[in-house]
């Protein structure tokens, strides 16, 4: 979860995280503020669920989240794309 699509602790995103991890076409587009941890079963589909409080004066704001998560694939990790949530309208 972050709060920045432009940068992430100085430095500019999207970052590409090949390099720094042996992955194939990962990129971090989002700055990493809050990060969670989870496991899922094996099984196809995962699902994962989260919640939190959204407050009142959150109202007009944004968060940007983005997936990483283990794989047996290049570099043991894959990368999701970013999205944005908008609170209110």
């Amino acid at each position: 979860i972050g709060l920045s699509s432009t940068q992430a602790g100085g430095v500019p995103l999207p970052l590409d995280l090949d390099p720094i991890f042996g992955t194939q076409g990962c990129k971090l587009y989002v700055s990493v503020d809050v990060s969670a941890f989870a496991v899922t079963s094996a099984q196809a589909p995962a699902t994962l669920s989260a919640s939190f409080p959204i407050l009142p004066d959150w109202s007009g704001n944004s968060l940007l989240l983005q997936h990483v998560t283990l794989e047996p694939v290049a570099g043991g990790l894959s990368a999701s794309n970013a999205v944005a949530v908008q609170f209110g309208f």
